[in-house]
């Protein structure tokens, strides 16, 4: 290893990032070569002088759930079948336009232009459903309403106080049902936003589990599909009156129990 290569390596080394290898490599060069001392020196007093005077800010719950989702939206996609993959679509898009009469027109754009138009579409292709879009803001709402003093704006196991608190809130009347004997108690509930309507959220506690509800109206009946997004369970429907999402982290099972229970319920009209 040369100086360049030392040097190089600095950063690297003092964040502990370099396999046993190198970094045995880097050492024995560092304790023979002064120059590549004093710029290790140089680096640690700037480490220094950041740590004692650079401003420090603690990235929040809701940033960290964020950079998370975003990291993992932007990992590759799962396998998925020949037939429906982004590569063969391309495929038949780049047979499509060999088949295309270029004749009498420039090679250099048309070329620039199907790979142009190749990348819009494959980028289209990987961009997430609305359905998807709307699950992540069910999912960071539900992530938000679990920090301090954001959980219930009306604390109560009965819900005869919840329901009317709704009332004048929004512009429709959420069912609001009692689950204790069931196992699943009703703890509060809150005023809600997300997919550009406003929701009421009712929360619910099993065991040591919490659990969000939150109903909005939809007239289009959609059946429930079970979810599992950034460690938390989603469950949607409707009824044709109304929208329903439960999501929490109990296991899909109880989550299901939950949902069966408060159809139930709300279908013999609470």
């Amino acid at each position: 290893m040369n100086c360049e290569e030392c040097q190089q390596h600095l950063q690297a080394a003092l964040d502990g990032e370099l396999d046993a290898a190198a970094s045995r490599i880097h050492e024995q060069h560092l304790a023979s070569c002064a120059v590549c001392q004093t710029a290790q020196a140089e680096l640690l007093g700037v480490r220094r002088l950041v740590r004692a005077h650079a401003s420090r800010h603690t990235a929040s719950a809701a940033l960290r759930f964020r950079v998370v989702s975003d990291i993992e939206q932007a990992a590759p996609a799962a396998p998925v079948s020949p037939a429906t993959s982004p590569r063969s679509a391309l495929e038949r898009l780049f047979g499509y336009l060999r088949r295309w009469p270029w004749a009498g027109i420039n090679l250099g754009f048309a070329t620039t232009a199907s790979v142009a138009f190749a990348v819009v579409f494959s980028l289209y292709l990987q961009m997430p459903s609305e359905q998807d879009r709307s699950d992540q803001e069910i999912v960071a709402t539900h992530f938000r309403s679990l920090q301090v003093d954001h959980l219930a704006d009306v604390i109560s196991t009965d819900k005869h106080t919840v329901k009317p608190w709704f009332s004048g809130k929004l512009d429709f009347s959420p069912p609001v049902v009692d689950l204790a004997s069931q196992g699943f108690a009703l703890i509060g509930g809150r005023l809600d936003y997300f997919d550009q309507h406003a929701a009421a959220a009712m929360v619910y506690r099993h065991d040591k589990h919490l659990i969000n509800l939150f109903v909005w109206p939809d007239q289009v009946v959609r059946g429930g599909k079970l979810r599992s997004i950034h460690g938390f369970q989603l469950l949607r429907w409707s009824d044709g009156e109304m929208a329903y999402a439960v999501i929490s982290d109990l296991n899909g099972a109880e989550l299901q129990q939950f949902q069966q229970l408060l159809v139930a319920r709300v279908s013999s009209g609470n």
